[in-house]
């Protein structure tokens, strides 16, 4: 059975009102506790904006908070908070932290547990057995589970809902923005025959309502929106693209100390940045690494934000290659800047000592050191492309498919290059045939 609302605050809300209704109707009001986890966020209304505990500040000023809300920590392989070194240890043990914080609190006053399937913030993955185990532990319990789908639903991690990843069913899943692809306000709390059982019979109903509520026009347009994303295998393209998009963040480990993790599932994907790697240090607030990443992406035509140092991705279903080849080279040339400015200069294929280096270099030295940069992994969009540096023949590069390769029989382009204000670096600009735009850029770092 589906609710509808107007977006997914509203779902949230109702799915917590529905929580308290089921519990009270079958004769047990005191489950009132609600466990939900630690780095998520669940919507931005009185009662849900204290679920999880997602971005700082962000409760400020609103105080009191709600009453019986318990804290679980987040399933998240790279940063787990109990210790677990792999995806299926940190799974094991955070669904375990659950069902110890049910069994001291009594498990007969807990009546739900609250958790994206993906946070959509940090993009924690959960390992495998996370999902299974959770639904496992409410069932033994008799607490319901709540999905909260709202960001990960309708296609993007590459299934029509994230639990299918796990062959998981909720009681019950709030969703919203894909739903409609938000062309209008629209979301729904959706319900197992179960929980709205109780909610059936002669004045037995939900007493629940907003003021546009099933509105007609957004209801037809879900409707449409749905069929959409059906006709055009969009949920596939999701999980085909997505797997590429993926690929294509961890080659910027190769050439970026300060990326420390690429996570994700389908659509979903996120770097986080860290001062080091090693230890997974995070850098330090004072130095200001997310308006900054914000900024220099903004100014490169990507609007993507950046939060503690994770930048985390949510792109449209119909997003192809070529969007993600322009979006993964928008965050590698925002990388860059920002690790020499930060002191820290990474060699990319072969080291230069600057432009009369590389002058006397020409033909073959050129060619051996952008093969090498392309063994590396280095990721450009598929095309030809002319190879141009001060005029001169040099090179040209055929990408026929992810690993580029230079192709030493065809007819040779220009090349130009130029040293980077800061004297530190210098560029190769590869520009595509036959518009002649600038695709990418290619920087050679010295080390002092």
């Amino acid at each position: 059975r589906v609710f509808p609302v107007s977006g997914g605050s509203e779902a949230m809300e109702t799915a917590l009102k529905m929580v308290r209704g089921y519990h009270s109707r079958r004769g047990q009001p005191g489950r009132h506790k609600i466990i939900s986890r630690e780095g998520s966020y669940h919507g931005a209304t009185g009662g849900v904006h204290w679920m999880g505990t997602s971005t700082p500040g962000l409760r400020e000023g609103y105080e009191m908070e709600l009453t019986s809300l318990l804290y679980a920590p987040q399933p998240n392989p790279y940063r787990c908070a109990l210790g677990g070194e792999t995806p299926s240890e940190t799974a094991m043990l955070c669904a375990e932290a659950i069902e110890t914080l049910i069994v001291e609190n009594d498990p007969d006053t807990v009546a739900a547990v609250f958790a994206e399937p993906v946070a959509a913030r940090t993009i924690a993955v959960p390992g495998d057995e996370y999902w299974p185990m959770l639904r496992e532990i409410c069932d033994r319990y008799g607490v319901l589970l709540v999905a909260d789908e709202i960001v990960t639903g309708f296609g993007q991690t590459g299934k029509m809902f994230a639990l299918e990843h796990w062959g998981v069913v909720p009681d019950i899943m709030a969703v919203a923005k894909g739903l409609i692809s938000t062309y209008l306000p629209f979301g729904a709390a959706i319900v197992s025959d179960e929980v709205a059982g109780v909610f059936a019979g002669e004045g037995n109903y939900l007493r629940h309502v907003f003021t546009a509520t099933g509105h007609p026009v957004c209801s037809a347009a879900a409707l449409k929106n749905i069929e959409i994303i059906e006709e055009e295998r969009l949920v596939e393209n999701a999980a085909e693209t997505g797997e590429y998009l993926k690929a294509q963040l961890e080659t910027l480990m190769a050439d970026h100390p300060t990326v420390g993790d690429v996570r994700g599932l389908g659509l979903m994907c996120a770097i986080e940045l860290v001062s080091d790697r090693k230890t997974k240090e995070p850098f330090a607030p004072d130095l200001g690494i997310d308006a900054r990443v914000k900024e220099k992406l903004r100014s490169r035509g990507v609007l993507l934000g950046s939060t503690e140092g994770v930048i985390a991705l949510g792109t449209p279903l119909v997003i192809t290659r070529s969007d993600v080849d322009e979006i993964v080279h928008a965050i590698d040339l925002t990388t860059t800047p920002l690790e020499a400015g930060l002191g820290r200069f990474v060699r990319l294929g072969k080291e230069f000592a600057g432009a009369e280096a590389l002058r006397k270099q020409k033909d073959r030295g050129v060619e051996r050191s952008l093969v090498g940069l392309f063994s590396e992994g280095r990721s450009i969009p598929r095309h030809d492309y002319s190879i141009l540096y001060e005029r001169e023949t040099v090179g040209r590069i055929t990408s026929g498919s992810y690993s580029p390769t230079l192709d030493r029989n065809i007819a040779m382009g220009y090349v130009e290059s130029r040293l980077s204000e800061e004297g530190q670096s210098l560029q190769i600009d590869i520009r595509g045939r036959p518009t002649g735009a600038v695709v990418t850029s290619l920087p050679f770092y010295k080390r002092k």
